[in-house]
């Protein structure tokens, strides 16, 4: 597979079919996930162009955007299926103001396209006027074929990237796996490493900053990297510490001892939440050091009490 940034760096297509699906694709849940797949099993050319930012951050800018995966990450899960160019564009302002036509047409002119395939709930160019109906139209008028996948539904839930933001803050991890196909990780940068001298430990914090982060409490979480897995507890809270953070943070605490050679401030990694081992309450420092600590001496038991679950968690459901 290619990746793009801009439609005219894309090379001349030769093929008697070309098929592209366009989307912002945020979490790349089971719902896009259906659409990479009837994308993959189509003839000649397969292309998905997305963008970089969430276009709602241009068409709402006051609005406070939260994401649940990076565009790093994004471009990582589509890149797992059999496509064979992905354009990743810069949502701006002139792109926002394209009517559906205009802004197919600049596809057009350098994808010649045959095929078109739509989320259940597709809506492209200014003001969301190109829907199906509009669509079909300009299709029967430009010769090309549309076609366009049902809602997905999980357990009696529509699987859409706003459900699974809303299951993540209320803590519903487990049924946000399900929709996602995998369990929920956040990738972020180190801000800092802290030493907690109470629990002997090192803590990984990191900015949660635009990210959707379930509720304030402590979580069993794994952290990859390289070829390892490790596993921990994630403390996740608006902290004091961090006045000038009024976002939360997460608090890595690592089963073992921290290896300082590993991680850098500025270091990104990912973390992935697994299970709400229990939920913040008021303690005093002593208290919360006390229960930190037995967390930690506890974490082995159980993961392996649950060895079953967390292995299932590293496969799609």
């Amino acid at each position: 597979m290619k990746i793009y940034y801009n439609l005219e760096s894309c090379p001349q297509i030769k093929a008697e079919q070309v098929t592209v699906i366009i989307g912002n694709f945020d979490g790349v849940h089971l719902g896009h996930q259906v659409l990479l797949k009837k994308l993959s099993s189509q003839p000649g050319k397969r292309i998905v162009i997305t963008f970089s930012n969430h276009p709602q951050a241009i068409l709402y800018p006051t609005r406070n955007i939260i994401l649940l995966t990076t565009t790093e990450q994004k471009l990582n899960l589509i890149s797992e299926y059999d496509i064979d160019i992905l354009i990743c564009l810069k949502f701006d302002s002139q792109l926002a103001n394209l009517k559906y036509e205009e802004f197919l047409l600049k596809v057009r002119e350098n994808i010649p396209f045959s095929d078109l395939i739509l989320g259940h709930d597709a809506h492209i160019g200014k003001a969301r006027q190109g829907n199906h109906n509009s669509l079909k139209e300009l299709s029967e008028e430009w010769d090309f074929n549309i076609d366009q996948v049902k809602t997905v539904f999980k357990d009696g839930i529509t699987v859409s990237s706003s459900n699974i933001r809303k299951l993540i803050y209320d803590g519903k991890l487990e049924t946000a796996r399900k929709l996602l196909q995998r369990s929920y990780s956040i990738r972020s940068p180190i801000i800092k490493i802290s030493e907690n001298d109470s629990i002997d430990k090192s803590a990984l914090i990191l900015d949660l900053h635009g990210l959707a982060a379930p509720e304030n409490g402590i979580y069993i979480i794994s952290l990859s990297m390289e070829d390892s897995v490790i596993y921990g507890l994630g403390e996740i809270e608006v902290s004091e510490d961090f006045k000038n953070l009024p976002h939360p943070i997460m608090k890595i605490y690592l089963n073992g001892k921290l290896d300082h050679r590993k991680y850098n401030i500025d270091q990104t990694v990912e973390v992935t939440l697994h299970k709400l081992l229990r939920r913040k309450k008021a303690l005093s420092l002593a208290e919360k050091a006390l229960q930190l600590k037995i967390d930690l001496m506890n974490l082995n038991n159980i993961l392996r009490i649950s060895d079953s679950y967390f292995s299932s968690c590293q496969s799609r459901s």
